[in-house]
């Protein structure tokens, strides 16, 4: 379980960034910020041996000159309207560069669709 949650995790981060690893580092700058929003999977990936912290520390050892910040912003059932509600003090005032939403599949399209508006 904990292997899936981090190629899930590797596949989101660098498909939010459109890099392989090497090319990150061009990209990203020192200080920047990666959030990831969501309910109950982000907040349990948090967590010590969750997939934000194994993003953390695999981005802390390939780029540790950047001094990135990986912010786990999850909750425990929430859905798209609650991540709506808390987007300005969980993500937008945290003036992240990358953000990736990590939420149950059953949610539905049209609500993802405009949390999604709502970031980019």
């Amino acid at each position: 379980m904990r292997r899936r949650f981090w190629l899930v995790a590797a596949a989101m981060v660098a498909s939010v960034l459109g890099l392989h690893s090497a090319q990150a580092a061009e990209v990203l700058k020192a200080g920047d910020r990666i959030v990831f929003l969501g309910d109950s999977i982000t907040q349990a990936g948090a967590g010590p041996q969750g997939y934000v912290t194994m993003v953390r520390q695999d981005i802390d050892k390939a780029l540790p000159d950047l001094k990135l910040e990986v912010i786990g912003a999850g909750i425990s059932g929430n859905r798209v309207p609650n991540l709506e509600e808390r987007l300005e003090r969980d993500v937008i005032g945290k003036k992240p560069t990358v953000v990736v939403i990590y939420i149950r599949s059953e949610e539905h399209t049209a609500e993802l669709q405009s949390l999604r508006h709502l970031v980019c």
